[in-house]
């Protein structure tokens, strides 16, 4: 176990750390709106969020600066000396005080944007409060998601090392993204759909289940599609999970790769053969009625642990950007069809499986 989590300490050691920084006063750049809840505590002396656990949610709104020279698929990272035409930067920072303010604010934005959609993001293991924040911007920015972005920031330690206090964390936090995502269907919205990374996967997967065992079919009812991204679930949890919530929001979406190598560690680490999001076929998965999409082909982009494919990849997101709006203009049905995808089509029971990039 030791052996594993040092190589995964190795591994994500070098990546660079996400941190917010202010953009120069009088700027002139475009920006994106992210509405936050957090669970995360404030360090009474600095005021900064932390890893630690907090029993009460925070909410704010942040508006993030557009660099004119990011890559797509990369996060654009500011360290000591920020450049506005290569970072993202805060502009501006919205505190709510309760969460009624919140969706308050999200209606505004809703009644303000080119389409009447709430995309909410929840971040996996080993992720700081910015690295959550600025992911979120770099996807809605590269998928081209014109609606109102919103993000749940659970208490991550933000350290390679920590997964165990990760898993603990999420678990402690299903109260609080439960309530962000009962007020959020709430809105009058042609789209609500919530997006998950890795162990943050897990975390909204036992919210729907908690929603369906609770009764709350209305709730369900309103996700107009739930995606999970490398998700770092047990196989055996994943389908006691799914059975409990029964009819899963349509589309549901599960984006995977057997070489992903941060899950390959996880697996280890649970004395399990592979995770959901490592998965090599989608054959396990037959008796739901899901997406999924294999991306074990596609280059990584600048991820080395191959574990935000989908996102980093600048290959993925055009092939996932592509099949989207194919599926938009023709349907769900109708974009599978052969030739119409970017990638082989491959159907057991219920399943669908999507091997991007392949003819």
């Amino acid at each position: 176990m030791w052996r594993a989590l040092i190589v995964l300490g190795l591994l994500a050691g070098c990546a660079p750390r996400a941190a917010l920084m202010s953009a120069p006063s009088g700027l002139d750049l475009p920006t994106r709106s992210v509405f936050v809840t957090t669970q995360r505590d404030i360090d009474p002396d600095t005021r900064v969020l932390t890893s630690a656990r907090s029993p009460q949610s925070r909410h704010m709104q942040i508006d993030i600066t557009l660099p004119p020279n990011r890559p797509e698929g990369e996060v654009a990272f500011p360290f000591r000396k920020p450049d506005p035409e290569t970072d993202m930067l805060v502009s501006d920072v919205t505190p709510f005080g309760t969460q009624r303010a919140l969706i308050t604010g999200i209606k505004r934005a809703l009644s303000q944007s080119d389409e009447k959609r709430v995309q909410l993001y929840i971040h996996g293991y080993n992720n700081t409060f910015a690295d959550g924040v600025l992911r979120t911007v770099q996807m809605a920015e590269d998928f081209d998601f014109n609606g109102v972005s919103a993000h749940y920031s659970w208490p991550s330690a933000g350290n390679a090392l920590a997964y165990a206090f990760d898993r603990e964390s999420i678990m402690a936090s299903r109260s609080g993204l439960q309530d962000l995502i009962v007020a959020l269907s709430g809105l009058t919205t042609k789209e609500f759909t919530v997006v998950a990374h890795s162990v943050g996967s897990d975390l909204l997967m036992e919210v729907l289940r908690d929603l369906a065992i609770s009764g709350r079919r209305d709730v369900l009812d309103r996700l107009d599609g739930v995606v999970l991204i490398s998700p770092d679930i047990d196989l055996d949890v994943f389908k006691a999970q799914a059975t409990r919530i029964g009819k899963l929001p349509d589309p549901f979406i599960v984006i995977a790769s057997p070489n992903d190598r941060a899950l390959t560690v996880s697996a280890r680490l649970t004395g399990q053969v592979s995770r959901v999001g490592s998965l090599g076929d989608s054959d396990e998965l037959g008796a739901f009625d899901l997406l999924f999409l294999d991306v074990s082909g596609l280059s990584s982009g600048g991820d080395r642990l191959r574990h935000f494919t989908a996102a980093s990849s600048p290959e993925a997101i055009r092939l996932i950007r592509q099949l989207s709006k194919t599926a938009d203009a023709l349907g769900r049905d109708a974009a599978l069809r052969p030739g119409l995808i970017p990638g082989s089509v491959i159907r057991a029971r219920q399943t669908t499986r999507i091997i991007l990039g392949q003819p």
